[in-house]
C-alpha cells in the first residue's frame, strides 16, 4: 500500500552540511527535489533520500511515524495526529512548569476551533483523557493514539439456537442444490419459519434479522460446505485458485523468515571440524530479494533472529560488501508490514514482542508441518542447498544421500564459517539478486531478477521510509522492573549507568524515586530510562566507557565465576579479563566434536564482541555520545593579533 506523497513533503534534510526541504517526489523517476532557503536547489535519488532517513538526516516537524500508516483509515490516522499534536503542545507547556489545570486551559483556547481538529470531528479530550494519552504514548508509542473505532459495537450472538437451526436447515435443503437463495430470501422465510416456531413453544422472538442470519453464515465452515456442494477434487483445486494470501504488490508488503541447518561441515582455524551451522534468512515474497542472511554454530535462538530482524531494516555500509568482495552492491531495508514464521521457540520471547510492538508489524506463525504456506522462504533454502552441494564439506550430493555422505564430508570440510559466509554473501547478491526468474508476482510473467523485480516496483510504487538508527535499538529494547536513582546514577544489575541526561533527571525528580528502566539483552553498554515528566525514554551509557559489547546473559555467568564483592562496582577491567581467560581456555580444548563447536563458539563471540566494541567507536553514535563526548579546546584564529606578556 502506497504512502502519500504529501507526509513527505516540507520534510527538512541535511545534505552536506547544508539544510534544505523536500520540495517535490518522482517515484516514476526515482527523483527528489530539494529546496534551499538560501537559492541553489538539488536533486537526489530517492535511494539517497531513504539512506539519509535512515542515517537520521531527515527531520520532520511532527513524529512523521505512524509505525500503523500503512494499516488503518485515513480518518484514523488523521484524528491520531491532532492527538499528537495537542500532546507535544502539551509537553511545551510541561516544560514552561504551568499545572495541569492551566495547561488544559491553554490547551482548549488553541485547539477548539482548530480546523483540523473539526475536520476530524474530535474536541479537546479532558485532563484524565490527556493522561491516559500520555500514558498510552508511553507504553505503546505513536502506534497506541491511533482510535480503534474498528473494534467498537456487539460482538456476542444475539439469536438463539432455535433460529440458527432453522437457518442451517433451509442452507442444505436450497443452497446445496441452488445458488439462486440469497441472504434476503433466507431472512424472511427463516424469520416466519421462527416466528411460528415461537408461537407453538409459546416464547418470545429474540433477533432474526439479516444480521442474524449473516452471523450464522460467516461462521460456517467454508471448507465442509464447499466439499458438500461441489464434490472433494472439484472443491479442492477450487480452493487453491480462491486462496489469496500469497498475492503482494509491494515490497516489504510480506517477509518470510525461517531458519535451517546448512548441508555442509566447516572447520575451525586450525582445521579441525566443528559441524554444521545454522542459517538464518529473510526474503521479500513480491521481489524474491534476500533481505537478510546469518550463519551461526549455535542452535536456531531468539537472538539469531533478531539479528537478522535487525539487518533487514537498517542500510549496510561499505565496510561489508569490501569485507565479502561483493561486486552488486544493492540495497534492501526498510519496515515490513507482515513476517510469516514457523512455529519455533525462536521465533517468540521478549525482544521479539517489543519488536512487534513497537513497529506495528503483523507477526504471523505458519502452521505446523505446512510448508507450503511460506513458499518462498522454502524454495530459498533449496536453492542454497544446490549451491552448498557444489562446496568442499558438502552432506549430500545429487547423486548420494545425507546419511551416505557424512563420513566423507567431514574429510573433505576445509572451510571456516567465515569462509562460508563470505561464499554465500557473494552468491546472494552477484549470483541469486541477478539471476532472471519467473515469478508469481510479475504481470508480464517474464523472467526478471530480483534486484530488476525490486529496481522496478521501487518506481512503480512509494516505499515507506526506513527506520532510523535510534529507532532500530529502541524497538528492540525489553522492559525491566523499576529502579531506584541514586546521586552517582542508576545501579542496573550490578552495573552503574551514568551520563548528562539522567543527572537531569535526578535533577528534576530527585533521588530515590524509581523509574523504569528498559535495556537490549545483547549490549550491556546502554539502557533507556524512563523520563516521569515526558514520558520518553533516554538513553544513558555505563559509567566505564570501556564496557565490553556482551549480553546480559555473558554479564551473569561472568559474575557466577567471579563472585566478586557485592558492594564492589563491576568494572570494565574484570569482564575483559575473564573473556581472555575463556578464549584461551577455549582454545585448549579439542577433544571431541562438541568440546571444538562449543570451542569455536566461544572464539567468534569474543571476536564479535571486540569487532562491536572497536566499530562502536568509529561509527557517528546518537545524542547520548556525543554528551560523553570530550569537549575540544578552543583555538585561538590564527588572523587575531598574538599577544604578549608583559
Amino acid at each position: 500500500m502506497k504512502k502519500d506523497f504529501r507526509d513527505y513533503i516540507g520534510a527538512t534534510v541535511i545534505l552536506d552540511d547544508q539544510q534544505y526541504s523536500v520540495g517535490s517526489l518522482f517515484s516514476d523517476r526515482g527523483i527528489v527535489e530539494l529546496q534551499s532557503e538560501k537559492g541553489g536547489d538539488a536533486e537526489i535519488s530517492l535511494e539517497r533520500f531513504r539512506v539519509l532517513i535512515a542515517n537520521e538526516k531527515v527531520l520532520f516537524d511532527n513524529n512523521r511515524h505512524e509505525h500503523a500508516n500503512r494499516i488503518y483509515s485515513p480518518a484514523q490516522r488523521e484524528k491520531a495526529r491532532c492527538i499528537r499534536r495537542l500532546l507535544n503542545r502539551d509537553d511545551q507547556l510541561l516544560a514552561q512548569g504551568l499545572p495541569w489545570a492551566m495547561r488544559h486551559r491553554k490547551l482548549t483556547e488553541e485547539f477548539a476551533n482548530d480546523p483540523k481538529f473539526l475536520a476530524a470531528g474530535i474536541g479537546v479530550p479532558s485532563i484524565r483523557s490527556i493522561q491516559n494519552y500520555r500514558k498510552i504514548r508511553r507504553d505503546l508509542g505513536d502506534a497506541g493514539l491511533v482510535p480503534k473505532d474498528h473494534l467498537k459495537g456487539n460482538r456476542t450472538a444475539r439469536h438463539d439456537l432455535l433460529f440458527e437451526e432453522i437457518v442451517l436447515d433451509l442452507l442444505e435443503e436450497f443452497y446445496l442444490t441452488s445458488d439462486r437463495l440469497s441472504i434476503s430470501e433466507i431472512v424472511a422465510v427463516a424469520g416466519r419459519r421462527y416466528r411460528d416456531a415461537c408461537n407453538e413453544k409459546r416464547k418470545t422472538p429474540k433477533c432474526c434479522g439479516y444480521k442474524a442470519v449473516k452471523s450464522i453464515t460467516d461462521n460456517l465452515p467454508w471448507l465442509r460446505v464447499t466439499k458438500q456442494r461441489l464434490g472433494g477434487d472439484e472443491a479442492r483445486q477450487r480452493t487453491v485458485f480462491a486462496q489469496d494470501i500469497l498475492k503482494v504488490e509491494q515490497p516489504f508488503d510480506r517477509v518470510e523468515i525461517d531458519c535451517t541447518t546448512a548441508d555442509i561441515f566447516v572447520v575451525d582455524d586450525e582445521g579441525n571440524v566443528v559441524g554444521r551451522p545454522t542459517i538464518c534468512a529473510a526474503i521479500d515474497s513480491a521481489t524474491g530479494v534476500i533481505l537478510a542472511m546469518q550463519l551461526s554454530l549455535s542452535a536456531p535462538s531468539q537472538s539469531l533472529v533478531a539479528r537478522t530482524l535487525k539487518e533487514m531494516l537498517v542500510p549496510k555500509d561499505d565496510s561489508f560488501f569490501d569485507r565479502h568482495g561483493i561486486s552488486n552492491r544493492f540495497q534492501a531495508y526498510g519496515r515490513p508490514l507482515t513476517i510469516v514464521t514457523d512455529q519455533g521457540s525462536e521465533n517468540g520471547g521478549d525482544m521479539i514482542e517489543a519488536f512487534v510492538t513497537a513497529g506495528s508489524t503483523e507477526w504471523q506463525k505458519n502452521l505446523p508441518k505446512h510448508p507450503w504456506k511460506k513458499p518462498f522462504i522454502e524454495r530459498l533454502f533449496r536453492e542454497i542447498s544446490a549451491f552448498l552441494q557444489k562446496l568442499p564439506g558438502a552432506t549430500c550430493t545429487a547423486e548420494i544421500k545425507r546419511q551416505d555422505r557424512t563420513e566423507k564430508a567431514m574429510k573433505e570440510a576445509s572451510l571456516t564459517l567465515d569462509d562460508l559466509e563470505t561464499m554465500l554473501q557473494v552468491w546472494r547478491y552477484d549470483s541469486y539478486g541477478m539471476k532472471p526468474r519467473r515469478r508469481v508476482m510479475n504481470p508480464l510473467r517474464s523472467q526478471e531478477s530480483p534486484t530488476k523485480c525490486w529496481r522496478r516496483l521501487e518506481t512503480t510504487g512509494f516505499l515507506d521510509a526506513p527506520y532510523t538508527a535510534s529507532e532500530v535499538r529502541n524497538m528492540f529494547m525489553v522492559r525491566s522492573e523499576a529502579r531506584t536513582l541514586f546521586r552517582y546514577g542508576i545501579n542496573f544489575k550490578r552495573l552503574i549507568y551514568a551520563g548528562p541526561e539522567l543527572s537531569s533527571i535526578i535533577a528534576k525528580i530527585g533521588t530515590g524515586r524509581k523509574v523504569e528502566v528498559c535495556f537490549d539483552p545483547h549490549d550491556i553498554r546502554e539502557i533507556a530510562v524512563l523520563d516521569p515528566d515526558t514520558g520518553r525514554h533516554v538513553p544513558v551509557r555505563t559509567k566505564d566507557p570501556e564496557m565490553p559489547a556482551i549480553s546480559f546473559a555473558e554479564l551473569t555467568e561472568i559474575l557466577e565465576k567471579t563472585k566478586p564483592d557485592p558492594e564492589e562496582e563491576i568494572a570494565a577491567r574484570l569482564v575483559l579479563a575473564e573473556l581472555a581467560m575463556a578464549a584461551d581456555k577455549a582454545g585448549k580444548s579439542n577433544k571431541g566434536l562438541r568440546s571444538r563447536r562449543k570451542a569455536e563458539i566461544g572464539r567468534r563471540k569474543a571476536r564479535e564482541v571486540n569487532a562491536r566494541s572497536l566499530h562502536d567507536k568509529k561509527v557517528e553514535m546518537p545524542l547520548v555520545d556525543e554528551a560523553h563526548a570530550i569537549p575540544k579546546p578552543l583555538k585561538r584564529p590564527e588572523s587575531y593579533t598574538r599577544m604578549v606578556p608583559r
